[in-house]
């Protein structure tokens, strides 16, 4: 089984242009160490290994095995899209290029340079109509749970990580940083959210609002949410994703932003909220209508000025997204 993996083009990537017009990028970023969530049939060996095919599991990329997978990311096909490519069934129609034979990690990112050959793939990356890269690898799932070196809770580890080839792909919808898988499982779309989880998905736009340049779409938070879980994780994970897209003079305090969800959490009538994940029948909270009801929750419980900016934050992204009504989000 193969698994794919998001990341922004590094900005400071150093890009020329060959004498026959292929483009040479120095530099990339192609895979990141951290936790990320996937559902149990997403995991190779799976069944073998007894996981829930519903369950989002935490899966660890630890830096020790993506330092010893550098080079099998070498000299492996870029491709225009999605597609398994080995020598008995190559991806020939797909391939637009190669990274190049000098991957490296550096603590934090696994980085490769890369060649594009054709000039339609190039325009996309020139202008950033394909601006992010999604690299995908093979692994063998070790599913031992432990804790990170920042604290950080895990399910298993990938080993054995082996790359199979990088897909230059558009604007992926959880921003400049890493993200597991290029489209959200059917069964994330499907989850409602909790009374909770609406409450931190607000306390987040709240806070994002005044900060960046462009607003933070919903479905970005949802999915860094899927994946962090934790205030303090999801806040430092907004800071990586966002920290390039802040207006001036702006920046995001971890420790602010996880108190602020923390607090969220922790408002009295949201207490024995059911968190236990797929429901078919969901708690009465009007998820078609998530700002009105969050207003309502915290109507009298803070000032009317602050009532008021959670309803500008939230306004237009409501308006945009409509599928924030079907929320990607795993409770805990």
């Amino acid at each position: 089984m193969i698994i794919t993996e998001m990341l922004a083009f590094d900005r400071a990537s150093v890009r020329q242009f060959d004498k026959v017009g292929r483009l040479q990028i120095e530099r990339s970023n192609l895979s990141k160490a951290n936790v990320c969530g996937y559902f149990g049939h997403e995991i190779p060996g799976a069944e073998a290994l007894g996981l829930d095919p519903q369950k989002l599991y935490q899966l660890y990329r630890d830096p020790d095995e993506l330092r010893k997978a550098v080079s099998t990311f070498n000299n492996i096909p870029v491709l225009c899209r999605h597609k398994p490519d080995y020598p008995g069934a190559p991806a020939r129609e797909y391939r637009v290029g190669t990274t190049h034979a000098n991957s490296e990690f550096d603590g934090t990112y696994l980085v490769n340079g890369m060649s594009i050959w054709d000039n339609s793939a190039i325009a996309g990356i020139e202008t950033d109509e394909q601006r992010e890269i999604s690299s995908s690898y093979a692994y063998v799932a070790d599913m031992t749970p432990g804790t990170t070196p920042d604290g950080e809770p895990y399910d298993g580890v990938m080993r054995n990580i082996v790359g199979n080839h990088v897909a230059l792909v558009g604007d992926g919808r959880a921003g400049p940083d890493c993200l597991v898988m290029d489209s959200l499982p059917q069964e994330l779309k499907r989850m409602k959210l909790s009374k909770k989880e609406v409450a931190v998905l607000t306390a987040l736009g709240t806070y994002l609002a005044p900060r960046l340049a462009q607003d933070a779409a919903p479905k970005d938070l949802l999915r860094l949410m899927a994946q962090h879980k934790r205030p303090a994780a999801i806040a430092s994970a907004v800071k990586t994703a966002y920290s390039e897209r802040l207006a001036q003079d702006m920046d995001i305090e971890p420790a602010e932003l996880a108190q602020l969800m923390e607090s969220a959490e922790a408002v009295p009538e949201l207490a024995g909220d059911d968190d236990t994940g797929l429901t078919d029948e969901p708690k009465a909270f009007d998820t078609d209508s998530p700002m009105e009801s969050v207003l309502a929750l915290l109507s009298g419980k803070v000032p009317d000025d602050v009532l008021e900016k959670i309803k500008s934050a939230l306004a237009p992204a409501t308006d945009e997204d409509p599928e924030i009504k079907e929320a990607d989000v795993k409770p805990d």
